[in-house]
């Protein structure tokens, strides 16, 4: 799978890169019942001290109509209800992953043949490193979450008008909305004063990382448990 003239050592995200790999590889064993599955790397371009990267995903699976294709990015939809109801899902993935993908500065797109396969291509910049600059242990740490969990202190929040900051923050976060993240970053300095700074980064990171069920939890447990209660006897949740 690996480019043999690619740098050895690249600085980036391993964590979105791994969402956004586990996703298409995902579909693609969901849609593929006989034939071949392809992971294919590749550069494109290098600097001094940047490569662009090309990632492709091909399956021989079902294939989709040249109109199915332009609806599979658009957040909460599915090519065909008929995929919906024999594979399951809704489509969202692929929404966060192409704003994954926008965030490593980059592009994805797809090509298909009805009843053939489709490939699914996105591309990204990485920085060069040397391979004596980064520790041999932090990556593996993050990619796997082995760092120890820390307890959060939670306490419910009063204020009214912070409040309902947080209720629509997890309105988003309950919808799967991509743009929950960008919601937070525009209330970051309500969210700052408001909330102790271990919380706030676990909820940052909870978004950023697309962890909506745990950023419900969290902010469940920030709103009060008497409001959450509310909401699930209102069907809210579903």
């Amino acid at each position: 799978m690996r480019a043999s003239d690619l740098p050895r050592v690249l600085i980036g995200d391993p964590l979105r890169l791994e969402q956004i790999l586990t996703n298409l590889s995902s579909n693609a064993v969901k849609f593929t019942e006989s034939g071949s599955i392809e992971i294919v790397i590749r550069k494109l371009n290098e600097t001094a001290d940047r490569v662009h990267i090309e990632f492709r995903v091909r399956d021989t699976g079902i294939g989709l109509k040249k109109e199915q294709t332009s609806l599979l990015f658009q957040r909460f939809t599915q090519a065909d209800s008929s995929i919906t109801r024999r594979y399951g899902g809704t489509g969202l993935g692929l929404s966060i992953c192409r704003h994954l993908v926008s965030m490593m500065g980059g592009e994805i797109s797809v090509e298909s043949r009805y009843g053939i396969g489709s490939t699914f291509s996105f591309n990204a910049w990485f920085g060069i490193a040397e391979r004596s600059a980064l520790s041999p242990k932090l990556v593996p740490e993050m990619v796997l979450n082995r760092a120890p969990a820390m307890p959060l202190e939670v306490v419910a929040v009063n204020d009214p008008e912070f409040k309902s900051i947080l209720l629509e923050l997890r309105r988003l976060a309950r919808e799967h909305d991509p743009t929950a993240e960008d919601f937070l970053r525009e209330k970051q300095l309500q969210c700052a004063a408001g909330l102790s700074a271990p919380v706030l980064a676990a909820l940052k990171g909870h978004l950023e990382m697309y962890r909506f069920v745990k950023a419900v939890a969290l902010l469940d447990g920030l709103i009060g448990e008497s409001e959450t209660l509310e909401m699930n006897n209102d069907n809210a949740w579903y």
